[in-house]
């Protein structure tokens, strides 16, 4: 990777070139790999597709639960919460039954993979989160109380 150098510090792409940012450096790049049209449509991808929706459910299911827990994820959770969820979410999907790309994130049959959760590198969620509770889900699958 190249650094920029110069006063102006450019991020985006010009002339096939990618300008970016990683750890507070400028770096410079040619840009390349498949375009998102063909990911969209080209036969090759279908795996790739498969794998991003996976992969964006995970993600959804983790920002779900961060929005349900804002008031105590803003005053604790630590830059990492989100890579963890997604992870751990991601991990769940693998262990559910069906067709890739169209595997459900079953909760109520991997709770425990939640056990372990650190909001930040210092403090678990069961840490925090001491009160006794149950959860129970509805018959459509779409509300937990």
């Amino acid at each position: 990777m190249s650094k920029q150098k110069g006063l102006i510090k450019l991020v985006g792409n010009i002339g096939g070139v990618s300008f970016y940012t990683s750890n507070g450096e400028y770096l410079a790049r040619m840009a390349g790999g498949p375009t998102k049209e063909r990911i969209q449509s080209d036969p090759n991808f279908a795996r790739t597709r498969e794998n991003n929706t996976e992969f964006g459910g995970a993600a959804k299911v983790g920002k779900a639960l961060r929005t349900a827990l804002s008031g105590v994820l803003q005053i604790m959770a630590g830059s990492r919460l989100a890579a963890q969820l997604t992870r751990i979410f991601k991990t769940i999907n693998l262990k559910g039954a069906g067709v890739r790309g169209k595997r459900p994130i079953t909760l109520s049959a991997n709770k425990e993979l939640l056990a372990g959760l650190d909001l930040n590198n210092k403090l678990s969620l069961t840490s925090v989160f001491t009160a006794p509770y149950t959860a129970s889900i509805n018959a459509d699958r779409n509300e937990v109380t």
